[in-house]
């Protein structure tokens, strides 16, 4: 008998796209451990060709994860 909480499995599909010609991007992300409230964010920018040109790490101290994401 199969347990009726069990969690199903999903594909999810990531995609990044390139930033149009002689341009750069900049993606960011931020995570916080739910148990201590430590947050950490870093980001990447890329040339157009996907190039990686520069990154970034930093702790951010304690928040909750809306705070985190921006």
């Amino acid at each position: 008998m199969q347990n009726r909480l069990s969690k199903s499995k999903q594909v999810l599909e990531v995609r990044w796209d390139l930033p149009i010609r002689l341009r750069h991007k900049l993606n960011t992300d931020g995570v916080v451990n739910t148990r201590t409230g430590a947050a950490t964010a870093g980001g990447v920018i890329r040339d157009h060709h996907g190039n990686w040109i520069k990154g970034f790490t930093m702790h951010i101290g304690l928040c909750d994860v809306k705070e985190a994401k921006l």
